[in-house]
């Protein structure tokens, strides 16, 4: 069937335009008298197929939120549940030490010799090559280990900039290629922005929308909370892990959750600190930038905070937080 459709296309294609790369447009035609098989799950949580071969993924979170301990915990996973495969994971972030601290995380969750190589498990530190050097090791790794799983902890780490479009485009497909080629499964780690929640620049955008699971990581008094943002086909459940007295990822119950009124204090003292009063305007901004909600959501926020006295509108018609000023009289706030 394909063959006969590549001459029929090689003869409508006599006379046009040449195109500029060399691609076989028949070999990218979908042709259902084949049998395509669903892709072999790598890692499942529950019974639900996260990671699975020939595809991305990503893991999203703000700084500090244990991203790196949640690489741990799904690779001790993979390790205890799986006789064979091989996972590579590239830090581009992290000195030596630590990367190094990782990787004996990874032995001791999986019943590994701590002081001694495992062959399932090869950890790279990449924080002193230049960009072009951490892009080569991610090429040649998939030839060299051929594993089933790649962690790639510091995406960011793969291009000068990760607002460019085209580098990050090519970057993600450079992904999606070497997953396909190699039929294994790549998960990239990438900061969330500080304000919107949102994966940093293009490279964020590119990312989540290519991946076939989008996974998000908070902290939260000491609990990190693991949550499928975005999934291709059933979402797993989220769970939450905190880190044990010998410094590894233990699941856990749900935090408990602040009443709202806490959470508006939060917001509000956050937005406010001692001595600094904004308008109406600038506050409602304030308020959508951090929420990353509408207008009318942030109004409704700031009327609530105003009837909870958290935060007090001054005779200039400025909004300061009643928390953080509750040594300063009215009339030694600066307007």
């Amino acid at each position: 069937m394909i063959n006969s459709m590549t001459a029929k296309i090689g003869g409508m294609l006599e006379g046009a335009e040449k195109p500029s790369t060399s691609i076989d447009i028949a070999a990218c035609i979908i042709d259902l008298s084949e049998e395509v098989a669903e892709p072999d799950p790598v890692l499942g949580i529950g019974d639900i197929p996260v990671f699975s071969r020939g595809n991305i993924s990503v893991i999203g979170g703000a700084a500090k939120s244990r991203k790196t301990f949640l690489v741990c915990h799904l690779a001790g996973m993979f390790l205890e549940g799986n006789a064979s495969g091989t996972i590579v994971i590239l830090d581009t972030e992290m000195a030596r030490f630590h990367t190094m601290r990782t990787a004996r995380r990874i032995h001791r969750i999986a019943g590994f010799d701590t002081n001694k190589n495992n062959s399932r498990l090869v950890v790279l530190s990449l924080r002193e090559q230049s960009t072009e050097e951490r892009t080569d090791v991610l090429k040649q790794v998939f030839a060299i280990w051929k594993p089933a799983l790649v962690f790639v902890d510091g995406i960011r780490d793969l291009v000068k900039d990760f607002n460019s479009p085209d580098e990050s485009s090519r970057m993600i497909n450079l992904l999606m290629r070497l997953s396909s080629q190699y039929n294994c499964h790549i998960c990239s780690v990438l900061h969330e922005n500080k304000i919107g929640g949102q994966l940093r620049g293009h490279l964020g955008t590119e990312v989540v929308n290519k991946s076939k699971t989008v996974i998000g990581v908070s902290v939260s008094d000491g609990i990190s909370t693991v949550k499928p943002l975005f999934c291709r086909n059933r979402p797993f459940d989220e769970f939450h892990f905190t880190i044990n007295e010998e410094g590894l990822p233990d699941l856990c119950g749900e935090p408990a959750k602040p009443a709202k009124t806490d959470r508006l204090k939060e917001l509000f003292d956050e937005l406010l600190p001692a001595t600094v009063t904004l308008s109406y305007a600038d506050l409602t901004s304030k308020v959508i930038e951090k929420r990353g909600i509408q207008k009318r959501g942030a109004e409704k926020n700031i009327k609530q905070a105003l009837d909870g006295n958290i935060i007090t509108k001054n005779h200039a018609g400025m909004y300061y937080s009643n928390e953080n000023n509750t040594t300063v009289q009215d009339d030694e706030l600066p307007f």
